[in-house]
C-alpha cells in the first residue's frame, strides 16, 4: 500500500495548520501537581548528578530512601527570558497566535478494549472540510481547548481525544492506575484512533499531527494504516529512545540548556531523600519510587517536581504565565485538567521504569 503522501515537520508549509514559535514540549510524564506550590529559590549548579540511568536500572531505587513530609515544596527555576533581545533588529519573528476558541460541536465515549476503556473524543471545526485529528503527548498528557486551535476551522474537520487512561477518558490513572494500564500499549493507541476514523465515517485522515510521544504515535499509525491517512505532521518530536530518556531524565543533559532546572530537579530528590549517594545515582528510579509510593502526598509533592522541571525547559522561552497556569490546577486536581496531570506523570513513570507485564482484556 502507499504510505501517507507528506510527511511534515513542524515548521515545513501545510496549508490551515498554524504553531506558535518556541520549541513545543517533548517531554513524557503524568503526574499531579502539587496543592502547594511555592516559588523556588534555587542554589548553585553542581553538575551533573547521577549516573546513565537505562531503561533496566530505573525501578532499582524503589525501595527505601525517601524523607517524608516536605510539604509545600516547589521545584521551578525561573522561566528562560530574551531580556537581552538577542539578535536586535534583526531578530527573526514568529507565529505567536492560534486559531480562535472554538468549542466542539459533538463529544463521545468509544467503548474498546471489550469495553476495558472509554475514549473520550470531540468534534469541532468544519463538518464538511478536511478530516484532520491531534494525538497528544505524554504518554497521558490529554487534549483541551487549546489543542483544537492549532487548525484552520474553516477548512478542517477537527478530531480530538484523550488517550486511553488520561484526560476524559476512563478508567483514568488518576483514579484508578492499575485499570488505566490495561491494553494501555502502543498498538491499542493506534487501533483506538482507527477506531474513532471509522466511528465517525471518515475515509481517511487528511492530517494526522502528532507533538511529542504524539509525533510517535502518528508514526505508528502511518505505518500500521498507510492507506487511511494523506499527510503527517510532526512537532517536537520524540521517539522515547533510551538515549532521548536519558538525556532528558537522567544523566544530566538538559543542564548545559537550563542548569537551574537540572538543579531543580535534583534538588527535590536530595531534599527528600534518606540516601542521597545511592539516589543520586538513579534520579529517574528515585521519581518513581516517589510517583508510585501510595502516600497521596509524596505523590504530589513528586508530581510537582517534575512537572515543575517539564515547563522549565519544555520551550525557549517559558513565559511566567505558563507556570502560574499550571500551579491554578493544584487547587482543583480533581478537576479533568488536574486529572490530566495526575494520569500523565503515573503512566509516564510505569512506563520508563519497565512496568511488569500489563493485565490483557
Amino acid at each position: 500500500p502507499k504510505p501517507p503522501r507528506r510527511i511534515l515537520l513542524a515548521g515545513t508549509a501545510l496549508p490551515g495548520v498554524m504553531f506558535p514559535g518556541g520549541v513545543c514540549n517533548f517531554l513524557v510524564m503524568m503526574l499531579a501537581l502539587s496543592c502547594s506550590a511555592r516559588a523556588l529559590k534555587p542554589g548553585p549548579f553542581r553538575g551533573v548528578h547521577g549516573a546513565r540511568g537505562s531503561l533496566a536500572r530505573i525501578a532499582s531505587a524503589t525501595r527505601g530512601g525517601v524523607k517524608m513530609g516536605a510539604d509545600k515544596m516547589s521545584y521551578v527555576s525561573k522561566p528562560a527570558s530574551d531580556e537581552a533581545d538577542q539578535g536586535g533588529e534583526n531578530k527573526p519573528s514568529f507565529p505567536v497566535g492560534l486559531y480562535p476558541e472554538i468549542e466542539p460541536h459533538y463529544t463521545g465515549m468509544l467503548k474498546v478494549c471489550s469495553g476495558k476503556h472509554e475514549i473520550y473524543y470531540e468534534v469541532s471545526g468544519n463538518p464538511e472540510g478536511v478530516p484532520a485529528i491531534f494525538l497528544h503527548g505524554g504518554p497521558g498528557g490529554g487534549c483541551d481547548e487549546r489543542s483544537r486551535r492549532f487548525f484552520d476551522p474553516q477548512f478542517y474537520k477537527i478530531v480530538c481525544l484523550d488517550q486511553r487512561g488520561c484526560g476524559r477518558s476512563i478508567p483514568n490513572a488518576a483514579d484508578d492506575f492499575e485499570a488505566s494500564l490495561v491494553e494501555n500499549n502502543t498498538p491499542s493507541l493506534v487501533a483506538d484512533i482507527d477506531a474513532i476514523r471509522k466511528a465517525l465515517d471518515i475515509e481517511r485522515w487528511g492530517v494526522v499531527l502528532g507533538g511529542s510521544w504524539g509525533s510517535t504515535l502518528a508514526l505508528a499509525y502511518a505505518k500500521t494504516h498507510p492507506t487511511n491517512v494523506d499527510s503527517v505532521l510532526l512537532r517536537g518530536v520524540f521517539l522515547f529512545s533510551p538515549s532521548e530518556v536519558d538525556y532528558l531524565f537522567s544523566n544530566g543533559g538538559t543542564a548545559g540548556q537550563n542548569p537551574e532546572a537540572w538543579e531543580a530537579y535534583c534538588q527535590y530528590i536530595e531534599d527528600t531523600s534518606t540516601d542521597w549517594e545511592r539516589e543520586r545515582t538513579n534520579l529517574l528510579g528515585a521519581y518513581y519510587q516517589r510517583l508510585t509510593s501510595g502516600d497521596k502526598k509524596v505523590q504530589s509533592e513528586a508530581a510537582a517536581a517534575f512537572v515543575g522541571y517539564e515547563l522549565s525547559i519544555s520551550k525557549t522561552f517559558v513565559s511566567p504565565e505558563v507556570i502560574e497556569t499550571a500551579s491554578s490546577w493544584t487547587s482543583a486536581l480533581r478537576s479533568w485538567p488536574g486529572q490530566s496531570i495526575i494520569s500523565k506523570s503515573r503512566t509516564v513513570a510505569t512506563t520508563l521504569s519497565a512496568s511488569p507485564k500489563q493485565p490483557t482484556c
